[in-house]
């Protein structure tokens, strides 16, 4: 959520790019990870470390119909066009034979295995008042689908609130299930997020999470807490995402987060995080191709911990893409990469 986001295992695509030639495409995956490969038949990634290649079936040249991605591992992920250059979800095989498929058009319709397991999406465009964006609103499940019709036995409820500061991203507040045969709901998860001067961060900030489970009241409890600290000016936040160098988000930063009331609960100051046992460890940044990168994993040392440390480096060999790991010492002072 931190992205501003929330992502799931199939919100991927795969984007083709005709010029310059070769053809070349971006895989986004549901990591939020881009992957770049060049050529077809089989095209290949120009990322050090990741090993995959496209192929094609179908008819040929622009009105290719299918592209599979294969990253080497067993498991293989095709797209289907969709127009234009842009490929959706189709279906994804493992080594074992297990396969999921999904529908897709503008939005998911629905998801299903090759072991009776069938997902319907129902969508909507009205849960809030100051916004007409689609967003899932209903999930029917069916475990022991015929390939015929839908017989769910358990239906998810999506609950959404405004968000006052980006009115296109409502903000989901509560999952629900229901028991199709017993018609007994339960409430999955609960989710707060932060606000300042009445208006929402963008991204918006989780404050707390609750997972349906009750204290010793019959009252549900925060599973997960988080805490940030501001560090502008509160005169300069503007309460529009226009400018997103100067809007909110640019100024929070996590400063705490625990679960059930601080049991493993971390503290942040600056780059240094203290753990529920007192061991403080840093992350110092470098700029590595345009991005900030983690340069080191320190941690500091007591009576009975000696202080570690892992570096990464991050110069690239002759012609290779700017901003990956191309070095690593370790603890122990081994290069390992």
């Amino acid at each position: 959520m931190f992205g501003g986001t929330w992502r799931h295992n199939y919100m991927e695509s795969l984007q083709r790019n005709l010029s310059p030639e070769p053809d070349t495409f971006t895989l986004n995956d549901s990591l939020g990870n881009r992957y770049e490969v060049s050529g077809l038949n089989p095209g290949t990634t120009t990322q050090p470390g990741v090993n995959a290649k496209i192929t094609t079936t179908g008819c040929c040249g622009y009105s290719i119909y299918y592209f599979t991605w294969d990253e080497g591992s067993g498991r293989k992920r095709t797209f289907k066009y969709a127009g234009g250059n842009t490929m959706r979800p189709y279906k994804i095989t493992w080594a074992d034979g297990y396969e999921i498929s999904y529908s897709t058009n503008t939005y998911i319709d629905f998801i299903k295995d090759n072991r009776g397991q069938y997902a319907q999406y129902t969508w909507s465009n009205s849960v809030v008042s100051n916004s007409t964006r689609n967003v899932v609103s209903r999930i029917d499940i069916d475990t022991d689908y015929d390939e015929v019709a839908i017989d769910p036995e358990v239906r998810l409820y999506y609950t959404y609130a405004e968000n006052t500061l980006e009115a296109d991203r409502p903000l989901i507040i509560r999952v629900e299930r229901e028991d199709v045969a017993t018609g007994i709901t339960e409430t999955l998860y609960e989710y707060d997020y932060l606000e300042r001067d009445g208006k929402t961060t963008s991204p918006p900030l989780l404050t707390a999470i609750r997972d349906g489970r009750l204290d010793a009241n019959g009252l549900p409890f925060d599973y997960a807490t988080f805490e940030y600290n501001y560090g502008g000016n509160f005169a300069d936040v503007v309460t529009t995402p226009a400018d997103e160098l100067t809007g909110y988000s640019n100024y929070w930063t996590i400063t705490q987060s625990g679960h059930f009331g601080g049991a493993d609960q971390w503290t942040r100051n600056g780059d240094t995080y203290t753990n529920p046992l007192g061991m403080t460890y840093s992350f110092p940044q470098v700029s590595a191709g345009k991005l900030s990168q983690t340069s080191a994993i320190t941690m500091d040392g007591n009576a009975q911990v000696a202080a570690t440390s892992v570096t990464y480096g991050y110069t690239p060999n002759a012609g290779a893409p700017e901003g990956y790991v191309y070095e690593r010492t370790d603890r122990n002072g081994a290069d390992s990469l």
